[in-house]
């Protein structure tokens, strides 16, 4: 009897915590409908400079205003020379914008700063790539996620022949 009643009240503790901890998560987000996936290779030697370049054009956006952000990821193993940045959007729409956006402080009162890291970029960069993606719900797993509480991920890509669809 005694031990019904002390499983009893170990489950309706377990189940108790499992609810209160599920009302502590926030609500996951959800994935952008589009994203510019910008791969930067970066000259060996020249991490440390490019990391300093990267900072004054974050700060330059926020001087701007600008509304929007990015995703620096690293990788911890494999090509140390490697920066790739990833930018959600909700549409082609605001993508577009952001495009138009960064085009006007380039050209209008941001100009000269912008051109002062165009070229301080072009001794940094060996490569650069840009792609713009576009959220498949049926081939996402775990889109819902708070991408502000990971610490790592996991980057896979998958090349698909022209003319063949998955």
């Amino acid at each position: 009897m005694v031990k019904r009643i002390m499983s009893g009240l170990l489950v309706a503790m377990f189940v108790s915590g499992l609810f209160q901890a599920a009302a502590q998560m926030p609500a996951p987000s959800t994935a952008p409908k589009v994203l510019l996936i910008v791969r930067e290779d970066i000259k060996p030697g020249k991490g440390a400079d490019h990391a300093k370049q990267s900072n004054a054009f974050v700060q330059l956006l926020g001087k701007a205003k600008s509304p929007y952000y990015r995703v620096a990821a690293v990788p911890i193993s494999g090509n140390e020379n490697e920066v790739t940045y990833f930018w959600g959007f909700d549409s082609y729409a605001t993508l577009e914008k952001h495009f138009q956006d960064l085009e006007k402080w380039a050209s209008g009162p941001f100009k000269a700063e912008f051109e002062k890291l165009d070229r301080q970029g072009a001794d940094l960069h060996a490569v650069q790539r840009d792609m713009i993606a576009t959220y498949r719900d049926n081939l996402s797993y775990r889109a819902n996620f708070n991408v502000g509480e990971a610490h790592y991920m996991i980057v896979v890509t998958v090349r698909v022949r022209p003319g063949h669809q998955m």
